[in-house]
């Protein structure tokens, strides 16, 4: 027999192939894991050796995951000094749109960290506060909250907390590379190659944007909606022995007005809601509010809820007084 069918032989025993398996499958592990790693999709890390727009290719698909890591990369001695924290879905981040790292800045004075998480629920509001809260050793400076506070977040059905699942990936960096969501981007963003962060377009309509707020509207549910209002008071009473001034508001935009509450049967509803959030606070409620200061608010084709003049509203959020 010669030695070419004698190697031959050799490959083909289970131990030979059990070793080519296994060979195989570590060369796949160490290259999915370096891709993930190099190409950090949602930017769990401040610094990369690949340059690539993460944020137009990346933060639709998980904008939570992306908003969360935004936020652990502000410093903790920051978080210390904050005097403003903002709470809230994507209409919190119109208050400090206009900052340069809408994170984080100085305000009348005030230093001013803006918590906001796209699609932001009430219960991934306090995570997030809470985890930040951690961080920032109790907010030893904080004088002032400021949260969205708006109906629909009272009716929408119940999901899944991103912001813990987000947490979860942030205590385990290996989790995070190694998650089928991550790994899956990773290539995506291998593949569609950019390196500027171009704003996209917004596409869709008006009324496509109104149907997913009735659809949560629609969702209502009486103990739910008490529910949350109860954790939004225990919120409250915290905030009340530390002396720190709570303000929420509704911002404007069309899924809040009066028209959006009547076609959903929630006009007693949004009273009591009203009368509720009243008693924890300072509540303004600017859901029909067409302009602020005389000038009139604007909005983006396709998108009735994201004003302009973010900064005028929160100039009158800080500077109002009840």
């Amino acid at each position: 027999m010669n030695s070419s069918t004698s190697s031959f032989k050799r490959i083909r025993s289970p131990k030979a192939w059990v070793g080519l398996v296994a060979l195989i499958i570590g060369f796949l592990f160490v290259l999915i894991l370096s891709v993930s790693y190099l190409v950090d999709p949602f930017s769990l890390r401040k610094d990369h050796q690949v340059s690539l727009a993460r944020e137009v290719i990346n933060r639709p698909e998980n904008v939570a995951l992306w908003d969360f890591f935004e936020t652990q990369k502000i410093e903790t001695s920051y978080l210390e000094e904050a005097q403003v924290i903002i709470l809230g879905d994507s209409r919190a981040r119109l208050l400090t749109d206009h900052f340069q790292n809408h994170r984080k800045g100085d305000f009348q004075g005030k230093k001013v960290y803006n918590l906001c998480v796209g699609g932001c629920s009430l219960s991934e509001c306090f995570s997030i506060y809470e985890w930040e809260k951690v961080r920032g050793e109790g907010f030893p400076a904080m004088e002032t909250v400021i949260m969205v506070a708006s109906l629909m977040r009272f009716c929408e059905p119940e999901r899944p907390n991103r912001v813990e699942q987000s947490g979860l990936l942030v205590d385990s960096p290996t989790r995070y590379y190694l998650n089928d969501l991550v790994v899956r981007r990773a290539f995506t963003s291998l593949i569609r190659f950019k390196t500027k962060n171009e704003t996209a377009p917004l596409g869709g309509d008006d009324r496509a944007v109104m149907r997913t707020w009735m659809e949560s509207y629609m969702g209502f549910n009486a103990d739910t909606y008490r529910s949350r209002l109860e954790s939004l008071a225990a919120f409250a009473r915290e905030l009340q022995k530390r002396e720190i001034r709570l303000i929420l508001y509704s911002p404007p935009g069309a899924g809040g007005r009066r028209e959006a509450i009547e076609s959903a049967g929630l006009v007693d509803v949004k009273k009591d809601f009203v009368a509720s959030l009243a008693g924890m606070g300072e509540f303004y409620d600017l859901a029909d509010e067409t302009e602020i200061s005389g000038v009139k608010f604007k909005y983006l084709p396709g998108d009735p809820i994201h004003h302009d003049q973010g900064d005028r509203v929160l100039e009158f959020l800080l500077s109002s007084s009840r």
